[in-house]
């Protein structure tokens, strides 16, 4: 997109250095990484590939369609389906909660009613109770479900923007603020996974 740090104004070889560069520091400070990146390699064994090179020629008109296409509709597909995936994993985990509630009152009625019965499964199903609720908290979809809401919904108000990308400093000023809206999002996360 020839946005910062890599603007247009730098010749390709420094581009290609930088980034380079860049993707080396990511590789020592995320390790775990490398499976995903090796996965983005192409398949002529570059990192920095030729259709790169020409996105990157491109007109602001032509390098906006593509970035709006293929990474902001992209993304905000991608947080549409976690939020809606990571809510129902929440309505799982409170059906569920709910459900067990529901027969450890059964059983407590049974039991008042029926003293003698022997088998008493009421520990098991406070046990149970116990054990969806921390998986509810544990888990966090809810949380989660609410911030890829969140960041599907800059998302959308970055895309209504990008009829107004005229210019090289607009496009540039564009996706700064669209992978800012990402990266908010990726750095709660990742707060949170800690």
């Amino acid at each position: 997109m020839a946005a910062e740090p890599y603007s247009r104004n730098l010749l390709p070889a420094d581009v290609d250095k930088m980034f380079t560069k860049k993707l080396t520091e990511i590789y020592k400070a995320r390790p775990e990484a490398h499976s995903s990146m090796a996965a983005c390699v192409s398949s002529e064994g570059q990192q920095i590939t030729a259709r790169m090179r020409e996105i990157r020629g491109l007109s602001v008109d032509g390098r906006k369609t593509i970035y709006v296409n293929q990474r902001v509709k992209d993304q905000r597909k991608w947080y549409r389906l976690k939020a809606k995936s990571n809510k129902d994993h929440d309505s799982r985990g409170l059906f569920f909660i709910v459900g067990c509630e529901f027969v450890g009152v059964v059983i407590a009625v049974c039991i008042i009613f029926f003293p003698k019965i022997i088998f008493n499964p009421l520990g098991t199903v406070t046990t149970l109770v116990a054990v969806f609720c921390a998986w509810v908290q544990i888990k966090r979809h809810s949380e989660l479900s609410q911030s890829y809401a969140v960041a599907e919904q800059e998302l959308t108000s970055s895309e209504s923007l990008a009829d107004h990308v005229k210019t090289e400093d607009d496009l540039r000023e564009y996706v700064i603020n669209t992978e800012g809206a990402i990266s908010r999002e990726h750095t709660m996360w990742c707060a949170k996974r800690i």
